[in-house]
């Protein structure tokens, strides 16, 4: 059958051919819109269904008319979920945007905003705090905590401000605030290892 149509469009010559396709093409930009939430009619040309961004409308009406598989920094659709950007990335509205943006998967530093492990170079996100979570030897909260299960949050080699590091590395005298801070037989007394 499709050897047929290409025969067929063979037959009508080169300028016949380029014809039929740009009249294809056009039938496919005209029924191919989305439509927006207002009710108005289906969006085709994404530069002018993008060109307010200012209002609500607009934006719906932009991100209506995106397709899957955005690439880097392009706005995208968070209906598509996991299919919104292209692979090795994600879409978020992060930084105060209002528009969601294709972002790198990994690219969110420790105690940046999140929703998905994916995002964070760490690996982890603390999905309650919305934060991402640190690696061994960069500062930490309890509440966010380390990406590593091996890690805990504390204080370690003498620096004043908690960091993620190996509970083994807890010696005499480390400072702590927790019985588990500290090395196998050390307890945690007046906020050091002892």
């Amino acid at each position: 059958m499709r050897l047929s149509r290409l025969s067929a469009a063979a037959s009508l010559g080169l300028p016949g051919a380029i014809g039929l396709l740009g009249a294809v093409g056009t039938l496919l930009a005209v029924g191919c819109g989305t439509g927006d939430s207002t009710g108005s009619a289906a969006c085709t040309d994404q530069a002018t269904c993008c060109a307010d961004l200012e209002s609500a409308v607009g934006q719906q009406r932009c991100l209506g008319s995106l397709p899957p598989s955005q690439a880097l920094s392009e706005p995208c659709n968070l209906e598509y979920g996991i299919d919104a950007c292209g692979a090795l990335l994600f879409c978020a509205a992060l930084a105060g945007r209002d528009v969601p943006t294709c972002y790198p998967e990994r690219s969110l530093l420790n105690g940046e905003r999140c929703t998905e492990d994916r995002q964070c170079s760490s690996g982890g996100c603390a999905i309650e705090e919305g934060m991402c979570k640190a690696m061994r030897y960069e500062g930490c909260t309890r509440e966010v905590g380390c990406a590593s299960a091996d890690d805990v949050c504390g204080y370690f080699f003498g620096f004043l401000e908690p960091i993620c590091g190996d509970p083994a590395n807890r010696q005499k005298g480390s400072a702590c605030s927790d019985h588990k801070e500290c090395n196998a037989g050390l307890l945690c007394w007046d906020g050091a290892c002892y």
